[in-house]
């Protein structure tokens, strides 16, 4: 597997720490999100928010999150080409993971600027 597609690789790349907020745009299955969680675990202030516009997806990532007992994950259903599409308040997270969806939407710029408007 290549380092374009293994999302441990890409992650030991990123300054994450523990105790950061971190928004996992276009979630899906979870693998950076459950990844992520652990990095920023070791801190009650570390908080993944795996968003998804897939609801079975998300269903998914709850279900697994419970199992795994990652109890710093939070799961959002939402369309993130929709202004404030992540729900997630202005400035408030250290770090955007957008991997593998930009291609999927009707409008990157979009998501790009949602991003930006929550980062701190």
């Amino acid at each position: 597997m290549n380092t374009f597609s293994d999302p441990r690789m890409i992650l030991e790349q990123l300054p994450i720490y523990a105790g950061q907020k971190i928004a996992d745009f276009g979630a899906g299955s979870g693998a950076y999100t459950y990844l992520l969680s652990k990095k920023v675990g070791g801190n009650p202030e570390g908080v993944v928010y795996a968003i998804e516009v897939q609801k079975q997806m998300v269903e998914q990532i709850a279900r697994e999150v419970k199992e795994q007992k990652l109890e710093n994950v939070q799961t959002i259903w939402s369309d993130l080409d929709e202004e404030k599409g992540s729900r997630l308040r202005d400035n408030s997270i250290q770090m955007v993971i957008i991997a593998n969806m930009l291609f999927a939407t009707d409008s990157p710029k979009d998501v790009i600027k949602e991003a930006q408007r929550i980062l701190a």
